[in-house]
Formats: structure tokens, sequence, C-alpha cells
């Protein structure tokens, strides 16, 4: 069995595209594809509030979503009216994410600090 362990946001870009021609064995270089294709998730940690960057990460998230399509986001952290509109900022983001996309948005709300680190392992970005 391969072991590979993912830490983000530690990629260099384009090296996964590498990696693979480095593996000799087929069934290993399968396995490494396969666990590849299935990190396509994001992660922003932290309370949804503009000065953290959480409006400016949704409008680029329409960006994001155009190039890589099967990628989505957890959302972990308490939901604020601290923004530009005074509103839920859940609300705000979903409003800066084109329609198509609103599927792949995942709002999780505040959890344990010891689950934190099962979310960050199983995603390529983590974004604090």
């Amino acid at each position: 069995m391969l072991s590979i362990e993912v830490s983000p946001p530690l990629i260099q870009k384009g090296i996964d595209k590498f990696i693979p021609l480095l593996i000799e064995n087929e069934s290993d270089r399968q396995e490494y594809l396969a666990f590849v294709e299935k990190i396509n998730k994001l992660v922003f940690v932290g309370s949804l509030e503009e000065r953290k960057g959480a409006t400016v990460l949704a409008k680029a998230l329409n960006i994001v979503f155009e190039s890589f399509p099967n990628f989505s986001i957890d959302f972990i952290g308490n939901d604020t009216t601290r923004n530009s509109q005074n509103i839920s900022t859940v609300r705000l983001i979903r409003s800066l994410v084109n329609t198509e996309h609103q599927d792949k948005l995942n709002f999780l709300g505040q959890i344990p600090n010891e689950e934190i680190n099962y979310y960050l392992n199983r995603s390529m970005v983590g974004i604090y």
C-alpha cells in the first residue's frame, strides 16, 4: 500500500504532474493518481467576516471553480454580520458566488478545535 501524507497548503505549483513519473510501480502510480483525484477540497477556517478575507475569497472562488470544476470548499467558523452590508456573511458569500457553484459551498459552522485537522488533512489548500 502506498502511503502519502498531504499537509496543506505546502503544494508547489505543478509538482503534482511530475510525481507520477517518479513512481516506478504501475499499481502504486495508479493508487497515487486515484488519491490525488480525491483531493479536491479547499477549507477556510475562521470566523466568517470581511476583515478575514471571506468576501474576497468568495469572489475568487468563481475563478477557482471554473478552473477546477470538481473542487468544493468547507467554511469552518461562526457566521457573523461583520461586513460592509451588515448581513449574514454566509448570505453575502452565497450572493458573490455564481449560482452554478452554490452546491460547492459547505458551511459547517464552528466545530471543536480537535476536529479541524480532520478537514485540513482532507483538503488541498487550507485558508486561515
